[in-house]
């Protein structure tokens, strides 16, 4: 991410295991000189700059997502068009504390329709 701050990479499911591995990466990167080795930044600083979608199919795990990632980098997500779909991903981030307005902003700047300023 150092290499190339403009890329946009977005992790599905939720980030799977990563919102929950943040701490140890953190903590690996205070203790560990080889751990430091590969960034100048600390993995919840890289961590900031990802986005993710909101496929969890679980509002703990949301939830966990969601005091973990920036508010700007949280995108809906829906698994269309697979059976493991949600039904209705709006409903389903509506009813767990997230907003329409703010995620169809950032699904605006992560696609490059609108700038993030």
């Amino acid at each position: 991410m150092e290499e190339l701050p403009e890329l946009r990479i977005c992790f599905v499911h939720g980030g799977g295991c990563a919102p929950s591995l943040l701490g140890r990466w953190q903590h690996g990167w205070r203790s560990r000189a080889d751990v430091r080795q590969g960034s100048s930044r600390p993995p919840a600083n890289c961590f900031a700059n990802l986005y993710f979608d909101t496929v969890t199919h679980d509002p703990e795990v949301l939830r966990l997502l969601t005091a973990q990632a920036a508010p700007d980098r949280i995108l809906c997500g829906s698994d269309y068009p697979f059976d493991m779909a949600q039904p209705d991903p709006v409903r389903y981030l509506l009813d767990n504390g997230l907003d329409a307005v703010t995620l169809e902003r950032n699904g605006r700047v992560f696609l490059g329709i609108e700038s993030s300023g």
